[in-house]
């Protein structure tokens, strides 16, 4: 008797894509897609708060496209990141 394998079966568990969020000019945040798409989630809840020099105090509704930068990072990328700092070490010289 002829056995059926699905696709799933043949690659095995599939392994998650990473999601890059960037807040403000160089705070990057790299977590899951899954963990990433629930941030979002909560994000649309979210007030501005505006504290600027000489000016009133401000609570506003938050621009979501003007707050934060949402990319893709394969998971491949991920792991070569990661293992280059572990063969490599942390030194921004490398």
């Amino acid at each position: 008797m002829m056995q059926t394998i699905s696709y799933e079966d043949l690659l095995g568990e599939r392994e998650p894509q990473m999601m890059i969020i960037e807040f403000g000019y160089s705070n990057k945040y790299v977590v899951t897609h899954e963990v990433g798409m629930q941030i979002l989630a909560l994000m649309e809840n979210c007030e501005q708060y505006k504290d600027e020099y000489n000016k009133k105090k401000k609570i506003e509704p938050m621009k979501l496209k003007d707050s934060f930068t949402i990319s893709v990072m394969g998971i491949s990328e991920y792991k070569r990141i990661k293992l280059e700092q572990v063969v490599l070490g942390d030194d921004d010289d490398n």
